[in-house]
């Protein structure tokens, strides 16, 4: 497989699948790259797959739950 043939699937898969392509370009930085610099682009790459999953409103609910989710862990564990 050549570079041109690579190129050319990455643009059919940006141009039919956007956010995929995007996520798939930032993860692929992150590992480019090292440092703290590089959770950042994993970080993004992961939103953007979620997007493109159509999983960031239950993403967002999910976060929503984690506090109280965790007073119930803490109070089940005898905590406070």
């Amino acid at each position: 497989m050549d570079a041109n043939s690579i190129v050319s699937q990455l643009q059919s898969l940006a141009s039919q699948h956007p956010y995929v392509a995007l996520g798939l370009l930032l993860i692929i930085i992150g590992a480019l790259i090292r440092g703290k610099a590089a959770l950042v682009f994993y970080v993004l790459g992961a939103l953007a797959l979620i997007k493109a999953f159509g999983l960031f409103d239950t993403f967002v609910s999910f976060l929503k739950q984690v506090p109280t989710l965790l007073k119930q862990l803490s109070s089940g564990l005898g905590g406070v």
